[in-house]
């Protein structure tokens, strides 16, 4: 019965540990393809006009991690 209660208590304590958030990732390329490193890429969030910033890396590639739901 202990062991129940303590995987009991486990579960709702990992359940409570779930996020609900999203992730975009992309990549910036000029006209012929190649990478374009330090590109500065703006994310807009429609419902709250909330903005964020990232910068591509040398392989032209971008992160925005952690967004709250949302357009």
């Amino acid at each position: 019965m202990i062991r129940a209660v303590s995987a009991l208590l486990l579960l709702a304590a990992s359940a409570w540990a779930q996020t609900i958030t999203g992730s975009i990732v992309g990549s910036v390329k000029d006209p012929s393809s190649l990478p374009v490193s330090a590109a500065e890429v703006t994310l807009t969030q429609i419902d709250t006009g909330a903005k964020r910033e990232a910068r591509t890396n040398e392989q032209g590639d971008f992160r925005f991690t952690n967004l709250p739901p949302g357009q």
